[in-house]
């Protein structure tokens, strides 16, 4: 505003009634002789024009609706007056132009902002290939209004409107056929072109600056490429037990559109003889071309996550590849069980460990500490099975099966086991062992009666060693099933449990804080027991000091799951050991609490979502979010990244599977990286949910009035 105006106020400034009108020469666009014209509507959209002698122009209507420009400011009066502001334009249409000031002196409106372009629609799948939409054009700012003749200042060009979004490629489809490749994936929209911005008005002749040119809009995004489609394969099993796999090739991932063009800024005003130039608007800001779309997995051994070529690994993916081989090989030799293909590619789950192979390594070594359970080789397996039968985890199924029947588990109890079935030929222990865990994985929980037959059977600490080894195996499954990855053995899809209401356990457990298991008295604990306590310990209290979940009561003894842990040190240490991994993942804070809360809401374990409450208030999730997911709900108070990951990992864990559109969306969300990160932190928390939870581990006392 200058700092003498000639004229009234501006007319966004003031009240329209403030000069009165003389209805009697309400014609030709304005709105008396002396008077402040009225603001456009929807119906009228341009402002009505300031009196004849004297007045302001009326501000023009912002439009609401796409494509419809906005209305333009009416002029000031014939002799003074302020122009009215110009309105914005709605999605992708023009910003009004604003008013010219009055004849001899007033200064010019202010351009209407130009609308941003709409986004372009996602591909659809047979339409124009998959391809997504372009993003539509910003709207032009409108230009400012003239000064009037002798004195006065130009308005302002208003804002070019930013490029929309290109659309996303739609995701190639799945082959249905063995030997059928994977769609390819669609191409993304290009962005679109950022609006100009509106000129600057030009100043009076005398006194006045020339209205500067408003900025040009941003250029629209383009558009994410669709990831291609997972071939279709049949196993094959050569001579020897050797596996390979007739694939069909995954679908090529579509292309990322190109970004648009950024809008020019507009042209300032020009100046009065005693005034200055209006400054040119600055051009709108550049944008990002959309991400390619991953090729699609071959299909087969790896599923949706393609084998990792030894030769193109990185150092660190290729030493955890050697330590896998030097410890698999022989396993492969003894049991039959194929960890690497004819090729040399690893197999199961230890490909998605190289992914990350920090979390990958740690994951991996809890396989080779189950030799320190007092478990028999037949109930290992009993266990696993039973695991893998509920999941209808292909992969794991064949390599079981294998085992089970070369340490003597009955045909009909492997078959009945494997199809997610009662057990069949089994009694003794071996028949507590398959009912406990099969009413572990398919209700969240154990009920008493079945708990103390397990403890009878095999000890707490015998209890412990099961309840971890099928904790580790649930997570194994979770992340076979997430990928797809198949084995010789069609496996049919697991038998779903009936959710079951929850029935928490009381407040201080029959053992206090231990829940079922008492909490061990380090007083009397083993040196390896004491070891791993006050490893544990070193991590964990600056954890408790930072967020408040308690894992250490001021005794000394550890609660929550690591208090199980330590009642098999080797086995328990292992576990551990996994949490502390996930600092590598590429996972924002937030992601990672979603994970857990969408984990620990689905199987109602109370110790988890109230030490993961906790932590997600601290990075920042929204209420309303940590109690749906807490609560096994769908979530709430949360978009995009984030709601994809809490809905893949619902899916996952109440479905065992993730639907081609999930996943898709998961990958292009994450890349295929982190997504394995995100699956194996999930996999990580259902095996603490199914420890927790075995041994219905409570919530601190003091802590349930703020649960």
């Amino acid at each position: 505003m200058p700092a003498f105006e000639f004229g009234a106020a501006r007319a966004s400034e003031a009240e329209p009634t403030a000069v009165p009108a003389v209805a009697w020469f309400a014609f030709g666009g304005r709105c008396g002789l002396i008077c402040n014209g009225a603001n456009g509507t929807q119906e009228r959209p341009n402002g009505v024009g300031g009196g004849w002698l004297t007045g302001n122009g009326g501000v023009g209507w912002s439009s609401t609706e796409a494509g419809v420009a906005g209305g333009s400011g009416g002029s000031g009066g014939l002799l003074w007056g302020n122009g009215g502001d110009g309105g914005a334009g709605g999605l992708g249409a023009a910003g009004g132009r604003g008013g010219n000031a009055g004849f001899l002196s007033g200064n010019g409106g202010r351009g209407g902002d130009g609308g941003d372009g709409i986004t372009g629609v996602g591909g659809e799948s047979g339409v124009n290939s998959g391809r997504g939409g372009d993003g539509g054009v910003g709207g032009n700012g409108g230009s400012g209004g003239h000064a009037g003749l002798f004195f006065g200042w130009g308005g302002e060009g208003g804002a070019g409107g930013v490029g929309g979004t290109g659309g996303a490629g739609t995701h190639g489809t799945t082959a249905s056929t063995a030997e059928e490749n994977g769609g390819p994936g669609g191409d993304g929209g290009n962005g679109g072109i950022g609006g100009t911005g509106g000129s600057g008005g030009r100043a009076g002749l005398f006194v006045g600056n020339g209205g500067n040119g408003g900025s040009g809009g941003a250029a629209g995004a383009g558009g994410a490429g669709g990831f291609g489609g997972t071939g279709g394969a049949t196993v094959v099993t050569l001579a020897g037990g050797q596996l390979t796999d007739s694939a069909g090739v995954g679908g090529v991932g579509g292309f990322g559109g190109a970004a648009g063009f950024a809008g020019l800024g507009g042209v300032g005003g020009t100046r009065s003889l005693f005034g200055h130039a209006g400054v040119n608007g600055a051009n709108g800001s550049g944008a990002l071309a959309g991400t390619d779309g991953g090729m699609g997995g071959n299909g087969g051994l790896g599923g949706r996550l393609p084998l990792i070529g030894l030769n193109s690994a990185t150092s660190a993916q290729a030493a955890l590849a050697a330590l896998m081989k030097r410890l698999g090989l022989p396993i492969q030799q003894a049991t039959g069980i194929q960890l690497e293909d004819i090729n040399g590619l690893l197999l199961g789950p230890l490909n998605a460990y190289l992914y990350n192979p920090v979390i990958g390594e740690a994951i991996f070594n809890i396989g080779s500490t189950f030799s320190s359970s007092t478990l028999s080789a037949r109930v290992k397996e009993i266990v696993i099975l039973s695991v893998g039968g509920q999941w209808g985890s292909p992969y794991e199924l064949y390599a079981h099966e294998l085992v089970a029947r070369m340490v003597g588990v009955p045909e009909a109890a492997v078959v009945s086991l494997a199809s997610g079935q009662p057990p069949v030929g089994l009694t003794g222990d071996e028949l507590v062992a398959a009912q406990f865990v099969q009413e572990l994985i398919s209700t969240h929980r154990v009920s008493a009666a079945t708990y103390q037959d397990a403890v009878a059977a095999f000890g707490e600490t015998g209890v412990v060693d099961m309840v971890t080894l099928a904790s580790t195996y649930l997570g194994v499954s979770a992340t076979l099933n997430a990928f797809n990855v198949r084995g010789p053995n069609p496996a049919a899809p697991a038998v779903l449990p009936t959710p079951v209401p929850a029935t928490p356990p009381s407040s201080d457990g029959p053992n206090g804080l231990g829940g079922r298991l008492p909490l061990l008295d380090l007083d009397t604990a083993s040196p390896a027991q004491l070891e791993l306590a006050a490893r544990i310990k070193a991590l964990a209290l600056p954890i408790q000091q930072a967020t408040g979940i308690e894992l250490v009561t001021p005794e000394g003894q550890l609660i929550g799951p690591l208090n199980a842990y330590l009642y098999s040190p080797v086995i328990g240490g292992a576990l551990f050991d996994v949490g502390d991994t996930f600092s590598s993942s590429s996972l924002s804070p937030r992601v990672k609490e979603v994970v857990i809360l969408s984990v620990g809401g689905l199987w109602g374990s109370d110790y988890e979502v109230w030490s993961h409450a906790k932590v997600a208030r601290l990075v920042g999730l929204p209420e309303e979010a940590i109690v749906s997911l807490g609560s096994g709900q769908a979530p709430v108070g949360l978009s995009g990244d984030e709601l994809i990951a809490a809905q893949f990992v619902q899916e996952l864990v109440s479905t065992y599977r993730v639907s081609d559109e999930l996943y898709y969306a998961a990958e292009a969300a994450f890349g295929r990286v982190a997504l394995v990160d995100l699956v194996n932190l999930a996999s990580t928390y259902l095996g603490a949910s199914a420890v927790l939870n075995a041994f219905e581990v409570p919530v601190p006392p003091a802590a349930t009035a703020s649960v």
